[in-house]
């Protein structure tokens, strides 16, 4: 589901993460998720996302939409970006994108990119 190549990705590996899935995780980070597909917009989460009212919104953000994050404050920061080429939930387009956002503010020291996907990257398969 969020790996374009298995060839990387260890047996074991998937069988301990989706063996307690969705620990690690929550309904609310999934739905934050959707919402960022949705709007294409790295914003904070929005509590009024679903409905067809404001009031959460404008009562934990002082606004009726949720604020953008703040990327603008992140400079001067020594950041290595290790980025998998066949992560299905982070494309190389939206890597490549944050990586010369951060490299502009003196924030992004490099990037590696290799042929894993998104679990792969943290359990790779031992050949």
């Amino acid at each position: 589901m969020v790996e374009g190549n298995p060839d990387y990705l260890s047996d074991t590996a998937v069988k301990n993460v989706y063996g307690h899935y969705p620990a690690g995780g929550s309904w609310r980070q999934l739905n934050h998720f959707r919402q960022m597909l949705f709007s294409k917009e790295f914003k904070m989460y929005d509590h009024d996302f679903d409905s067809k009212t404001s009031k959460k919104n404008l009562e934990v953000y002082g606004q009726d939409s949720p604020p953008m994050y703040p990327l603008h404050t992140v400079t001067d920061y020594p950041i290595l970006m290790v980025c998998g080429k066949s992560d299905k939930l982070c494309m190389p387009g939206d890597y490549l994108h944050l990586y010369d956002l951060l490299r502009s503010q003196n924030a992004c020291v490099g990037k590696i990119e290799t042929e894993f996907g998104h679990l792969s990257l943290l359990n790779p398969k031992y050949k």
